[in-house]
């Protein structure tokens, strides 16, 4: 089962930000039962059998139930509760521990083979990005990959709600009230990639496919998402 205590770990969510302790186990529920993204399916292609594997935002689990099948050690870390009980279900040999992005990861240096992480990291302040990236690069062995996406300044979502720092906003609708989004524009994304000693990079572009939970944007009539694919090696 998940360990830790999210009332004891630093930078809190809380406040101005969403809190992703109140998400329960029933709205994440169906979510590990999702086909993988493609670029996870590229990252399996990466990893040694039975690598250690880390899922930076692991969500409810969906990648580590997928990779888990496959043979892989995983660790995953995110800051909601409700999710890693979901993902303890999908991935239950997997290591879980509730994390806020912006706290030290409980790994030793170079100790794990690859990493992911999904629609989770830009969920956080540049400087807390800037950490991620630094706690990642930390733990991982060199020459070991490290698959994600951030959010990119295209997206329908960029400039709306309210605006704490350069980039970076808090939602204002409906279903996403108070989530925490830092979108990435070239600049600032060349400024993470060239961290790595080589990297791929896909911007993608596709239509908003709404959550049951999320309300449709308002005067927005076709909105597109907009994510940059990252494919980097330490």
């Amino acid at each position: 089962m998940p360990g830790g205590s999210s009332a004891l770990l630093l930078p809190s969510l809380d406040g101005p930000y969403i809190n992703w302790t109140d998400v329960e186990p029933r709205q994440v529920y169906n979510l590990p039962k999702r086909a993988p993204d493609q670029l996870i399916v590229d990252l399996a292609e990466e990893l040694p059998y039975g690598g250690v594997v880390l899922d930076y935002g692991c969500g409810a689990g969906r990648h580590l139930r997928y990779l888990s099948k496959l043979g892989f050690l995983l660790i995953g870390i995110d800051p909601g509760v409700g999710q890693l009980e979901v993902a303890d279900q999908a991935a239950p040999n997997a290591k879980l521990n509730v994390l806020h992005f912006g706290t030290p990861i409980p790994l030793p240096d170079a100790s794990i083979d690859g990493a992911l992480s999904t629609w989770a990291m830009y969920h956080a302040t540049r400087s807390i990005l800037n950490w991620s990236f630094s706690e990642i690069l930390r733990v991982l062995k060199w020459g070991a990959p490290f698959f994600f996406n951030l959010i990119s300044t295209r997206d329908f979502k960029y400039g709306v709600g309210i605006e704490l720092d350069r980039n970076t906003y808090t939602e204002t609708r409906g279903g996403s009230h108070g989530e925490l989004h830092h979108f990435v524009d070239l600049h600032e994304l060349n400024s993470i990639i060239n961290r790595f000693s080589r990297a791929t990079v896909t911007h993608m572009v596709r239509p908003l496919i709404l959550e049951p939970y999320e309300e449709p944007p308002i005067n927005i009539p076709n909105p597109f998402c907009a994510h940059w694919l990252v494919k980097a090696w330490k």
